[in-house]
């Protein structure tokens, strides 16, 4: 648990968009870190955690080209 504490503190303060599951830092913080860390860990323990698809996202670049980013969800950054 000290270690998902400290990945989730590192995710926290580089304040990251949400991934495709739409769950946002404060939207974990009002349900319960703790609770959102220990489902994790539970999943981690039982070895039944799966990531979810990371989100596409599309940037303009010069020349009408485009770069796409990926977008992490939360819990797979902790991970």
């Amino acid at each position: 648990m000290e270690t998902l504490l400290e990945a989730y503190a590192l995710a926290r303060k580089n304040n990251g968009a949400p991934g495709i599951d739409g769950v946002t830092f404060e939207a974990i913080e009002a349900q319960g870190v703790v609770s959102f860390l220990a489902q994790i860990q539970d999943e981690l323990i039982g070895r039944t955690y799966r990531p979810l698809r990371a989100r596409r996202q599309e940037i303009p670049k010069d020349g009408g080209k485009v770069r796409v980013l990926s977008i992490p969800a939360i819990r797979d950054r902790v991970v």
